[in-house]
């Protein structure tokens, strides 16, 4: 937890040194200031605020990924409570079949 929590500090501190485009994406005004900020929900990244954030009781499982903030799904191929069960895809002529192996 305690890596998790640096992680997020110095990859915010880090990210934060860009100014941020008012046209980009999930890029808010603060109420107070009207200075940029991430609307809620979202980190910086680059110019844009495009890293979603699940945190809390919303937090990712341990295989999952964030794909919107407090939105957490397996990773490609994998499905299940714990994304541990893998996706075979089987193309048909007329149909594509998921089958768990």
């Amino acid at each position: 937890m305690f890596l998790r929590a640096l992680s997020t500090l110095l990859c915010c501190s880090l990210s934060s040194a860009q100014t941020l485009d008012p046209g980009g994406k999930n890029v808010c005004k603060d109420s107070r200031d009207s200075t940029l900020v991430c609307c809620s929900g979202w980190r910086q990244q680059g110019k844009q605020c495009t890293m979603p954030v699940c945190e809390g009781e919303h937090a990712c499982l341990e295989n999952e990924i964030c794909m919107f903030p407090g939105v957490c799904r397996c990773p490609p191929g994998y499905y299940g409570a714990q994304c541990k069960t893998r996706e075979l895809l089987q193309r048909t002529a007329e149909s594509r079949t998921f089958l768990a192996i």
